[in-house]
């Protein structure tokens, strides 16, 4: 569905950052789209067709092969995917599936490609969120050489948190042992521990913060704040 209106100004950070005028050249190429667990916004194996600037929600970036993957990076509303195409590429490198269901404003990559030329401020704010990006993608590969399941653990429900503004995160345990890559018995434990500690509340297909306080502290440097 496209937006009717621009009473309600995006929450999408890359979005909200351009210029008024800016944003209502753009306005007519973007169309509102519900996102559910599951959906799959980029294949490595097709050219990138959409740009999803994420309002609500987030997707996960996963590599690996089809019966093993791994999360390597978040996408939430201060971002967009579809990089490559900001940096001049036609198909992404991974996986790239909706996490927690939400909405985005999409536009087809060629748009994209077009508006960038039109709108300096566009580029400007899509290449700071690239550097952004990447800086995340390093920061994962330290955790996830140096740090313990536990504090990889509470450092992702940190991050989960910052993108949803909620304490309540709607995921499973299986999708906590793909993310970490790790054994669903080991997830388990770390969850045990964090709800024994009373930093979370743990049900099925679904965890609560409690003492986001205590999580930080528990991430140490998995969680970059």
């Amino acid at each position: 569905m496209r937006l009717a209106d621009r009473e309600g100004l995006s929450r999408n950070e890359i979005l909200s950052a351009l210029p008024e005028t800016d944003l209502d050249r753009l306005w007519s190429h973007l169309e509102l789209v519900r996102i559910d667990v599951g959906d799959h916004l980029a294949n490595p194996s097709r050219p990138v067709e959409y740009i999803y600037f994420i309002e609500k929600g987030f997707a996960s970036i996963m590599v690996g092969s089809a019966k093993s993957q791994m999360e390597v990076a978040l996408i939430g509303r201060e971002g967009m995917v579809g990089l490559p195409v900001v940096l001049g590429a036609a198909y992404a490198h991974h996986h790239c599936y909706a996490q927690v269901s939400g909405v985005a404003q999409r536009m087809t990559a060629q748009n994209l490609r077009f508006a960038m030329e039109q709108i300096p401020a566009l580029k400007r704010q899509a290449l700071l969120y690239a550097h952004a990006y990447n800086a995340q993608l390093a920061h994962a590969a330290f955790v996830n050489g140096r740090c313990s399941v536990g504090e990889r653990l509470a450092g992702w429900l940190l991050m989960a948190q910052d993108r949803l503004d909620d304490n309540e995160i709607p995921l499973t345990q299986e999708f906590f042992a793909a993310m970490l890559g790790v054994r669903r018995a080991t997830v388990t434990v770390a969850l045990q521990k964090l709800t024994e500690q009373k930093m979370i509340e743990h049900r099925r297909a679904l965890v609560i913060i409690l003492n986001r306080r205590k999580l930080i502290a528990t991430a140490k440097e998995a969680y970059a704040g």
